[in-house]
């Protein structure tokens, strides 16, 4: 299965097409790179999948909530009427951070590696370390794509982080590039 970028998604300003399901979109993303300051909505997007809604509205949004942190969720905040894929590249472009709800619902979904593709492009630019991954099953590394391995990792999975968890993903969200590193978990 190829990712949306290989298949010729350009998020850099030109035209471009996708078969999403069974239905053909056009569409022109004209994101800067460099988002600003006043370009950021949100402190982080949250891209997970539908059949993990209970895990994040259980486990992350309340921690999310608790420490006041803006939020962008696609159930509550995409534009109803908007192309989806404009939907995700706005709020993978407008977000500080991107954090993935892995899992491997969250791998068998087109629209959610759609939006991991799009994280994967801005964390290798101007934005390292926006990108955060949160596993939440047993996925294996060796499920993952290659560029997704080096990212920064909290593993809810593992019984051994279940315990800081928490602690670990809300030093992520707050800090900058440089201190996250001490933060990375291989997988």
């Amino acid at each position: 299965m190829g990712s949306w970028l290989s298949d010729g998604v350009s998020l850099l300003g030109s035209k471009a097409s996708q078969n999403i399901g069974h239905t053909k979109h056009n569409f022109h993303i004209s994101f800067a790179e460099a988002a600003s300051d006043e370009e950021i909505k949100y402190d982080v997007f949250v891209t997970f999948s539908s059949k993990d809604s209970q895990w994040v509205t259980s486990n992350l949004t309340p921690l999310l909530e608790r420490n006041r942190l803006k939020y962008c969720i696609h159930s509550r905040d995409f534009e109803l009427g908007r192309a989806l894929v404009d939907n995700m590249a706005e709020s993978v472009y407008s977000s500080r951070k991107v954090l993935a709800v892995m899992s491997k619902n969250y791998m068998d979904s087109k629209f959610c590696r759609g939006e991991l593709d799009m994280a994967l492009h801005r964390s290798r630019g101007v934005h390292k370390g926006s990108l955060l991954i949160v596993r939440i099953d047993g996925i294996k590394k060796k499920k993952l794509p290659k560029a997704l391995r080096e990212q920064i990792f909290v593993d809810y999975h593992s019984d051994k982080e279940r315990t800081v968890w928490e602690r670990k993903l809300l030093r992520c969200l707050v800090e900058t590039e440089v201190d996250q590193n001490r933060y990375v978990t291989k997988l």
